[in-house]
């Protein structure tokens, strides 16, 4: 019997572990005796970056960073604590980080994480090889008492996957959610149940790209808030230049139509829809909105893809100014990736970072 998924939405990676790829990959072709250690949970401790990495080698050379460092000490302790448990493949190590000890490091308060520690070489080659190409990849590990827990699989952005659970019916279950998630905006982390095994499925992304179709002082303020998140802005002022940018675009990306002229704003969001762009927006009225939605329906657009067609784009804070106007726009892209409900704060119950 399998339990429902449970899902953590995540932020879209900033480069957090895309640095440390090439030396995954090097130490792992080495042999090197090694940990790969990351958080999977965090209670308080403020905004972190979701999606970073750690690598711990058994000589003590260190690469990336957790926790802004804040629990280096504990996860050297825990690391050298599973390398002599010979045949273990990881850990799960609840770490808490006093107050002082969260602020001196950079973090916004003290708390506790749920961190895995993972050996080196029950990780497929193949997420580091994602890691390094930018590309969004899901990392399906096995956390049960067998001699195959720790073992993992990895879902590509295109689907296909490599590595295994040890297990068929785990591969499929693994899959199914991996190929979701890559499919998904902001992908997530997934907990499940298969058969009483406990299969823990992350998502790493890439810093997602931002493609706003009209070249205006809005533009210029949202490329300015894409630089400052970590982003890939473009902006774009005709309908060839628009078209040929959206091209390169996919699930993990973001297209904005600032543009009114139905002969650019029309092509461009018919294009994102088809691609399946994680996040489309379009500003204007919303008497401009039933024009435009008509318009594209003639264009060959279904129900379902308007349904995915955010216009008027951002959330209702009130913005008056371009930059205004932009923090809300972005402020709605982030909910959406991360599948929140944009809400206030104090009118929810679920976990405020992530």
């Amino acid at each position: 019997m399998e339990d429902a998924p449970t899902t953590d939405p995540i932020a879209p990676l900033a480069g957090g572990s895309a640095p440390l790829a090439p030396t995954g990959a090097a130490w792992l072709a080495d042999q090197r005796t090694a940990v790969v250690v990351r958080t999977v949970g965090v209670t308080e401790l403020g905004p972190v970056l979701h999606g970073e990495l750690l690598l711990m080698a058994e000589d003590g050379e260190r690469a990336g960073g957790l926790l802004r460092g804040a629990a280096d000490a504990t996860l050297a302790a825990a690391c050298a604590r599973l390398w002599r448990q010979p045949g273990a493949g990881f850990a799960i190590e609840p770490v808490t980080v006093p107050f002082d000890d969260a602020v001196a490091a950079g973090l916004t308060c003290g708390g506790t994480a749920e961190v895995l520690l993972q050996r080196l070489d029950r990780v497929p080659a193949e997420l580091w090889e994602a890691l390094s190409a930018n590309a969004t990849a899901v990392l399906a590990t096995r956390l049960d008492s067998s001699s195959h827990g720790g073992c993992s699989l990895v879902v590509r952005a295109d689907g296909t996957t490599e590595g295994s659970l040890e297990d068929d019916g785990l591969d499929l279950r693994a899959t199914e959610e991996g190929r979701r998630l890559v499919r998904s905006p902001g992908g997530g982390t997934v907990r499940l149940q298969v058969a009483g095994v406990p299969v823990l499925v992350e998502t790493w992304n890439p810093a997602p790209r931002l493609v706003m179709v009209g070249d205006v002082a809005l533009s210029a303020a949202l490329a300015s808030m894409a630089d400052q998140l970590g982003w890939h802005p473009t902006i774009t002022a005709d309908a060839d230049e628009s078209l040929t940018a959206i091209e390169q675009l996919g699930p993990n990306d973001v297209v904005i139509v600032i543009e009114h002229r139905p002969s650019i704003a029309t092509p461009a969001l018919t294009a994102a829809l088809r691609r399946q762009v994680g996040y489309v927006g379009a500003l204007g009225s919303r008497r401009t909105q039933v024009a435009r939605r008509n318009a594209l329906r003639t264009a060959g657009a279904t129900d379902a893809d308007l349904d995915r067609l955010y216009g008027p784009t951002g959330l209702n804070l009130g913005a008056r100014s371009p930059l205004e106007s932009a923090i809300s726009i972005v402020a709605e892209i982030i909910a959406v990736r991360a599948g929140r409900d944009a809400r206030p704060l104090r009118f929810t119950e679920d976990r405020i970072s992530g």
